[in-house]
């Protein structure tokens, strides 16, 4: 299934709070961004029915970032939950399940002890998806697409190591 990405973020937030851990928007954006791309690699499809930009600061998707710009820098707060699913639907358990709850929950366990600007720093680096749309025209263009295709290649590069 593909999903509305405020909903893979509400995932997140849950797990977070499970954990006792509260999450920053950034970190909610690279986490979103890490499970989208491990989804590509491994199911051979998008886990978020949007696509990821190149911003300055790395991978965004777009309407995570308007809902979750309120917050800045700050932690969000407890029990914030961002998808009309998950706010009309108190006491539900969040609709994502199977394949894919289980790899949000791997994401979350590999990549959640990272704060936001070392997942920041991940996303930055040399060759990884961001860098290549970045520094071939993206920085003069508000707004660039990074195809899932790149990001595909991306984690699939990384799943073989």
């Amino acid at each position: 299934m593909i999903y509305d990405p405020k909903l893979i973020a509400d995932v997140f937030l849950e797990l977070a709070e499970r954990d006792y851990e509260r999450l920053t928007p950034m970190k909610v954006q690279k986490l979103v961004y890490f499970a989208h791309g491990w989804t590509l690699a491994l199911a051979d499809r998008p886990l978020i029915n949007e696509q990821v930009e190149a911003w300055r600061f790395g991978p965004v998707v777009p309407s995570l970032y308007h809902v979750l710009k309120y917050y800045g820098a700050e932690a969000i707060p407890t029990g914030t939950r961002l998808s009309a699913q998950a706010i009309f639907g108190e006491g539900e358990p969040l609709p994502v399940d199977g394949f894919d709850r289980k790899l949000v929950e791997k994401v979350w366990s590999v990549y959640g002890r990272f704060n936001a600007v070392e997942l920041s720093e991940m996303t930055h680096a040399t060759g990884s998806p961001w860098h290549v749309i970045w520094n071939n025209g993206g920085k003069n263009k508000k707004g660039t697409d990074i195809p899932d295709a790149e990001i595909q290649k991306f984690f699939r590069q990384k799943a073989g190591k």
